[in-house]
């Protein structure tokens, strides 16, 4: 799980393939310690989608979390990007409101309040992926993809001079960050 944050926070050296690398190899030795635990199948799932953009394998090992778990609030949570990267907003929403609905005072919640913002940006509901979006912010402004989230949806929304000022403080927490670079280092 730390190697997934240490990635998509963009923290991660030479465009982070050794790190995404890593993460999956760990998590994979997980599951072969122990092919029901949840937790490792929901981040081996979310990883291979979020890492990888292998969807098909992502959403085996997501199924085989809620399987094993159907009431964990984070293997609905971390099922929920998969399907806004396969362009799946309304189950994409679903599934993070399914997690919140279980554990709503959940430590993590500021991360399943991310995945529901982005399920809203896939969706096209930009209001509500702002507000999501913006809850996330309250609860954890230094978690970085949630702050680009919040910023796209600002700018649906028009509220371009909100948007341009959470962009400073992205660059402020992250001064070498790249769009273009970012955008590239997301499929190894």
């Amino acid at each position: 799980e730390w190697y997934s944050l240490w990635f998509g926070q963009g923290w991660s050296a030479s465009a982070g393939a050794k790190d995404a690398m890593e993460a999956d190899r760990l998590a994979a030795a997980a599951i072969e310690r122990d092919p029901n635990n949840v937790r490792a199948l929901a981040i081996y799932g979310h990883q291979r989608s979020f890492m990888f953009r292998d969807y098909d394998r992502a959403l085996v090992f997501l199924e085989r979390a809620l399987s094993a778990a159907p009431s964990s609030a984070q293997a609905w949570c971390y099922s929920s990007p998969t399907f806004s990267y396969i362009g799946d907003g309304k189950a994409a929403i679903e599934r993070a409101e399914r997690g919140l609905r279980l554990s709503p005072r959940d430590p993590l919640a500021f991360w399943y309040y991310s995945a529901l913002a982005l399920g809203h940006l896939t969706q096209g509901t930009y209001d509500d992926a702002v507000r999501w979006s913006n809850r996330a912010y309250l609860e954890n402004p230094g978690y970085l993809a949630n702050l680009r989230f919040l910023i796209v949806s600002l700018t649906a929304t028009g509220r371009v001079q909100e948007a341009e000022e959470l962009g400073r403080r992205h660059m402020d927490l992250d001064p070498l960050f790249r769009a273009s670079a970012f955008a590239d280092g997301y499929a190894y």
